[in-house]
């Protein structure tokens, strides 16, 4: 049984084929493609699985974590479990608990020495998995543990910050700003935060990043601003935001050009 993050490559807008916004499944139980599985009991053929692709694996620890069973994970985690075990897709306890956003499973995952940097085979952290969801209060437990990795990018040069704005979580965007997320960085299409946030139509988090200092004239692979995605669509908050910054961007030069002619 494993978390599956498929990518998607459909979006002919470079938007959406950039890193995949296809949602994480747990495929074998059948789950909804936008929640992992929480029955806390895995069938005779998925625990076949685990021992067929990796022998070493804690399986008790693994179906604790996936299943939000607490007693299940402390006692396995006694029974001397590898903390950073992973399933057979890459994808450690600490990420599944992030993915979860069950904090106390997360702690006691940190306590006992999970790796926060370990990364699964797209590149994705716990704090990514984290920020997919949502979970605030994870979020900014893992950052205090280790801020270190804030910027990280995924094999699509996605961070936490552009999975948080793509997803509309306004409180995990606060919280990543707040840490210090690099608000411009490009992933491979060179879509920043401000381009997805503008994409999928979120004004709130697209104000919050204008204020912040977001660049709003970043041209991306395909040749769109946020700008020229918010007109599109026909959104006219985040164009009125955006416009509005862009004046104001303008007078300011205008006036620091005048300022300078005039010898002030």
């Amino acid at each position: 049984i494993f978390i599956n993050c498929s990518d998607d490559a459909s979006d002919s807008s470079g938007i959406g084929g950039d890193g995949g916004f296809a949602e994480f499944k747990m495929s074998d139980l059948e789950q909804s493609s936008d929640s992992p599985a929480t029955d806390n009991e895995l069938s005779a053929d998925d625990l076949a699985t685990l021992d067929e692709v990796q022998k070493g694996i804690n399986k008790d620890l693994i179906i604790g974590v996936i299943g939000n069973d607490e007693a299940k994970v402390e006692k396995a985690l006694a029974d001397t479990a590898d903390v950073d075990s992973l399933d057979p897709k890459g994808i450690s306890a600490l990420m599944i608990a992030a993915w979860n956003g069950n904090l106390n499973i997360v702690k006691t995952l940190v306590d006992h020495g999970a790796n926060i940097k370990l990364t699964d085979p797209k590149g994705d952290t716990a704090l990514i998995f984290a920020c997919i969801k949502g979970h605030e209060e994870v979020v900014r437990f893992l950052l205090e543990k280790d801020p270190t990795n804030i910027n990280e990018q995924n094999q699509h040069g996605r961070t936490a910050l552009m999975w948080a704005c793509s997803k509309g979580h306004i409180p995990v965007v606060k919280a990543l700003l707040e840490a210090g997320a690099d608000i411009n960085l490009k992933n491979k299409r060179l879509n920043t935060a401000l381009i997805l946030a503008s994409y999928f139509g979120h004004a709130d988090i697209v104000q919050i990043l204008v204020d912040a200092g977001a660049d709003i004239d970043v041209i991306n692979a395909h040749g769109d601003t946020a700008l020229a995605y918010a007109k599109r669509a026909k959104n006219e908050q985040i164009i009125n935001i955006l416009e509005h910054q862009s004046l104001g961007e303008w007078l300011y030069s205008w006036y620091a050009y005048a300022r300078g002619a005039l010898g002030l």
